[in-house]
């Protein structure tokens, strides 16, 4: 059964303490997406002068979309209006949660319960959303986005870009501030740059089963910094999630490498380097790899070498794509037209040996059809203790574990 809830904020995790004056904006995910899709443009939004509790994200199932979506839907923004004492939302759908957003408003009594629609990177509708129109909708779309074709929706607020691809439309500065002067009806803002600060916070980390989204409650997580060197830097926080999945982490180091390993109760253990945490609206996730289900059919197959590496380099920002970014590990570029073809849209490149103990960089086949993800035979051997990968500028060390112990995920930003 999926589990949903509202974004609550610890009163650790709050920063800010001014009345909290805007309508609340709830952001619904695509296609295999969770809240961190939306990480950047809550973040724009808060530096614009939003109270992080009326910033909220929807993480649901769209591996089993059904009606019944529709009605825990209603159920979550009833909850959110119900908990800051307001009567409307505005809404925001991404790919697949555009087509979410759009099933739900077609209820005149749903409808009245939100403000304004803003509709990103989804299927084209012949009208704005609502029975009959009647919800002040925004379609923002780009013509490099190779996942889904956008197109003007007349009767709408249209705006067009032609660099950002699937991803990308959802995290660019640009279209948040297009979404800010949506909502808030031809208000000023501007794009604030994204600063770390040197303060230790806390952090509410989320932990999901990826694809279902369903949370991993009581697992056991590890939260170690690390030097730029790869090396660990103090003590290991060692707790549990709660019920829904979510665990407070703090003394965070703004800006600083960090090794977080969780071992759920069913699935395989994880490890995700991040190569720096900064505190937003939206917390911080971590994805684990159900023992069951559609993603187990498609990723059961990792190995569990003890003596070789599987990692996922992951961005949630945007494609991975064949450009002048470097991405290189060993000298060897994989951001190249035949691992992350622009038409695959890639935001997850696995990398495992297929067992022979050599690196051939030939595409697992099992990623042919797989969205959003491609894999090839790298073989990643722990008989050193890090890994030097370089992404753009940066050259990244990675700890080696054995996939025996862990599935390490690389966050790329």
């Amino acid at each position: 059964m999926l589990l949903f809830f509202v974004f609550v904020v610890p009163a650790a995790y709050t920063v800010q303490a001014q009345p909290c004056t805007h309508r609340p904006v709830l952001m619904i995910h695509g296609m295999l997406g969770a809240g961190d899709n939306y990480a950047a443009m809550a973040l724009q939004l808060e530096k614009n002068g939003y109270c992080r509790t009326s910033l909220h994200v929807y993480d649901w199932n769209t591996l089993s979309r059904n009606n019944a979506e529709v009605n825990r839907l209603d159920s979550f923004i009833q909850r959110i209006c119900a908990t800051t004492g307001t009567t409307q939302v505005d809404l925001v759908g991404h790919s697949a949660g555009g087509s979410l957003a759009y099933a739900y408003l077609n209820d005149s009594m749903r409808s009245q319960r939100v403000a304004h629609y803003i509709h990103i990177g989804s299927r084209p509708m012949p009208k704005p959303a609502g029975v009959k129109g009647e919800v002040a909708t925004l379609n923002v779309y780009s013509t490099a986005d190779r996942t889904v074709k956008g197109a003007d929706i007349p009767g709408a607020t249209n705006v067009q870009f032609s660099t950002y691809d699937h991803f990308g439309l959802v995290t660019a500065d640009s279209v948040a501030m297009a979404v800010f002067a949506f909502i808030q009806e031809g208000a000023t803002t501007q794009a604030h740059k994204k600063k770390s600060s040197k303060e230790r916070q806390s952090i509410l980390l989320r932990v999901l089963q990826m694809g279902e989204n369903k949370p991993d409650a009581e697992a056991y997580i590890e939260c170690q910094q690390l030097n730029h060197n790869g090396e660990t830097v103090g003590v290991a926080q060692k707790v549990y999630t709660s019920a829904n999945g979510e665990v407070l982490l703090n003394n965070i180091a703004q800006g600083s490498p960090y090794w977080i390993t969780c071992k759920p109760r069913s699935g395989r253990s994880v490890a995700y380097y991040y190569p720096a945490i900064t505190a937003g609206p939206v917390p911080l996730y971590l994805r684990t790899l159900p023992a069951t289900g559609m993603v187990n059919l498609l990723l059961g197959g990792i190995p569990t070498s003890p003596q070789a590496a599987a990692w996922v380099l992951f961005n949630a920002n945007a494609a991975i794509s064949p450009d002048k970014k470097v991405l290189m590990i060993n000298g060897d570029t994989l951001n190249t037209t035949a691992i992350t073809p622009s038409a695959k849209t890639v935001v997850a490149l696995f990398l495992y040996d297929n067992g022979d103990m050599q690196t051939s960089k030939q595409l697992q086949g099992i990623f042919g059809q797989a969205p959003f993800m491609n894999g090839i035979d790298y073989y990643l051997p722990t008989t050193s203790s890090v890994q030097t990968l370089q992404w753009q500028q940066k050259k990244l060390q990675i700890p080696l574990v054995p996939a025996a112990q862990f599935v390490t995920v690389v966050v790329l930003e």
